[in-house]
């Protein structure tokens, strides 16, 4: 779901220091003196009076001898203000400094070329360059303030940084008006200058978001039980989703709690709904009754293939892993029951998880299935797979008491496991990691994020440490508790994180069906101008348990510095980077670091080889978007 987050701007600019200025004359007084110049850079004889610099005193405060890499905390020192013609001498609050433009004192409708800088002791002078805002696009961000990411730029299409308002004129839809609706209408205005710029977008809401907006609803008690449930009954009716969302809602509370609240007409609705289909046939093997309708006498060949699939995954799940099988189903008999329906109006399978009497038991419906003479392809051979991890899932704990983005993970996890991945396995997980910025633990696209029990399963123990995770379940419904106690050593949740982005960013990204683990994927693929990036600036956060990742070109031929300077909204002691360069002979070469403030800056040698370099960020720990706003120099 579209949600507003902290707003903040993100920059990346490669620089070489010192700079030449057009007819500018630097003016350094002695070793301890600092000259600035901010430029004119239309030539159209601005008054460049007034300009604010805040001047931040610099210190080392670690330094990592393997990767060479330094880190740098700031502390604000003083501000200065330019003359008429841009120029400010000053005294350098100490040998490394740091110096933030303030974009609302630049002259009125322009922008500058870099809004932070960090400078090392041997520099004495720098130019900085104004220019006229000629153009500005608005960019539809969910990341962004208001959902929108303003983007100045000048007369040579060049990214610039300007200060700029936004006046949102979104008229609020009520709760229960958010419910009944697909979409809402979001817009407002920009204000950046003499440009008045207005946006208006569609954000339209899936069954997932609209289930956060009831749960969200429901804990702030702006609307009761019963009129959740009346919209979940309005709902199913007209779309037939699966009710396990009524046990969703129902496990902010207790069941029967919930469930007594309701007059004996909902009650009714309520058993109705949850209720399993009936069925003419039963096709039973082992363990395993499968319901469905059909005129024929002999057991078609549909029916047969979701039998020989179920039986595939109990063996690989159950027997291959001691996991629980699901609890006898309350129907009457001591049989795990699955159903095949032609006349479900979701195509979406589904497990009804119940607790009838006290025992929790599990049933899997199949819909929309209409030609019982074909055999069961791939992706329904994962699907049962899938299913039957849901219901062995439900024995452990409730699944209502389960993130969803945790559900559908392991439950994907299962199918890889029992059938292999396919075509569908890997586009979910290609579109997860091109969205990775909505958080690992968010219940957005959920099932791509079976990558994260595969990646468990590849560096933490197997197959038996992902089981292991479900059987935790019985003692915690906190999945982050069940994962922490079920990896080996000193491993939590939190720990392995940061790890597990960095392993998908290294540059392994994209998982292949041919190989047994990630293959290569040229994530330095994009060659930005030196002094030109990023093409889309605009504002950024990082969600919690979450990663972004930018790219950047650089210059060859000479040995430099590179100087990420991150100013973080509010301070993270989980907020840690990831600086991935790339040489001309393709190897990859790794810097780690974590922040330790809210104005940090990491400095590193780059050797003459490196031709491309990519910033990975994670925020493995905070509960609120850390807002963070980005300068990568070079001296």
């Amino acid at each position: 779901m579209f949600k507003r987050v902290i707003s903040v701007i993100l920059t990346l600019v490669l620089l070489s220091c010192p700079l030449t200025a057009n007819g500018a004359t630097i003016e350094a007084i002695g070793t301890n003196q600092f000259a600035l110049t901010i430029v004119d850079g239309d030539t159209t004889n601005k008054d460049m009076s007034g300009i604010e610099i805040d001047v931040y005193s610099s210190v080392l405060s670690s330094y990592d001898p393997t990767s060479e890499v330094s880190e740098y905390t700031h502390t604000y020192a003083f501000s200065v203000n330019t003359d008429s013609r841009g120029k400010v001498n000053f005294t350098r609050p100490s040998g490394n400094f740091l110096i933030m433009i303030d974009l609302a004192t630049l002259p009125k409708n322009t922008g500058i070329d870099v809004q932070t800088k960090f400078y090392r002791n041997n520099i004495h002078d720098d130019v900085l360059y104004v220019t006229e805002i000629d153009d500005v696009v608005l960019e539809l961000n969910e990341m962004a303030e208001n959902g929108v990411s303003v983007i100045a730029l000048d007369k040579q299409d060049d990214v610039i940084n300007a200060h700029y308002t936004i006046e949102e004129t979104t008229e609020k839809l009520s709760t229960a008006s958010l419910l009944y609706s697909s979409s809402q209408i979001l817009s407002g205005k920009v204000y950046i200058g003499d440009f008045v710029e207005s946006y208006s977008y569609e954000v339209e809401y899936d069954d997932e978001q609209k289930m956060s907006i009831v749960e969200t609803a429901i804990k702030k008690n702006s609307i009761t039980k019963t009129e959740a449930l009346n919209y979940y009954i309005d709902y199913f009716e007209e779309h037939g989703r699966s009710p396990e969302l009524y046990e969703r809602v129902s496990s902010l509370t207790s069941d029967s709690a919930w469930f007594e609240t309701l007059s004996s007409a909902q009650q009714s609705d309520v058993n109705v709904i949850l209720s399993a289909p009936s069925y003419n046939k039963e096709y039973e093997v082992g363990n395993f009754i499968i319901r469905y309708n059909s005129s024929s006498s002999t057991v078609p060949t549909y029916i047969q293939s979701v039998m020989t699939a179920l039986q595939a995954s109990d063996s690989s799940l159950v027997t291959g892993l001691s996991l629980n099988r699901p609890k006898s189903n309350w129907l009457g008999t001591a049989k795990y029951h699955i159903y095949v329906t032609s006349d479900y109006s979701s195509s979406a399978a589904y497990t009804q998880p119940e607790t009838h009497l006290g025992i929790r038991t599990s049933y899997i419906v199949i819909p929309n299935i209409t030609d019982l003479t074909q055999s069961l392809d791939d992706f329904m051979q994962g699907t049962v797979a899938h299913e039957y991890l849901h219901a062995i899932t439900h024995d452990y704990r409730s699944s209502g008491e389960l993130p969803s983005w945790f559900k559908e993970a392991w439950a994907d996890w299962a199918a890889v496991r029992v059938f292999g991945i396919d075509a569908t396995d890997t586009w979910r997980v290609n579109n997860y990691l091109n969205n990775t910025w909505k958080s690992l633990t968010s219940n957005e696209i959920t099932y791509g994020k079976f990558l994260y029990p595969l990646y468990i399963r590849q560096v933490h123990g197997g197959d038996t440490t992902v089981a292991n995770v479900i059987k935790n379940l019985s003692s915690t419904a906190d999945v982050k508790t069940a994962i922490t106690n079920a990896l080996p050593g000193s491993n939590t949740f939190d720990s392995i994180f940061p790890a597990y982005m960095r392993f998908n960013y290294a540059p392994k990204t994209f998982y292949s069906t041919n190989l047994s683990g990630w293959s290569d994927r040229p994530f330095l693929s994009s060659d930005y101008p030196l002094d030109g990036y990023p093409n889309n600036a605009g504002v950024w956060n990082v969600n919690p348990y979450a990663a972004h990742y930018r790219e950047f070109a650089v210059p060859t031929g000479s040995t430099y510095h590179l100087d990420i300077t991150i100013n973080l909204t509010e301070s993270s002691s989980t907020f840690s980077g990831k600086l991935l360069m790339n040489g001309s002979s393709g190897v990859i070469t790794n810097w780690n670091f974590t922040v330790s403030g809210t104005l940090v800056t990491y400095s590193t040698n780059i050797g003459a080889s490196y031709v491309k370099g990519g910033l990975m960020l994670v925020d493995s720990g905070n509960d609120d978007v850390t807002g963070y706003r980005i300068t990568i120099t070079r001296s």
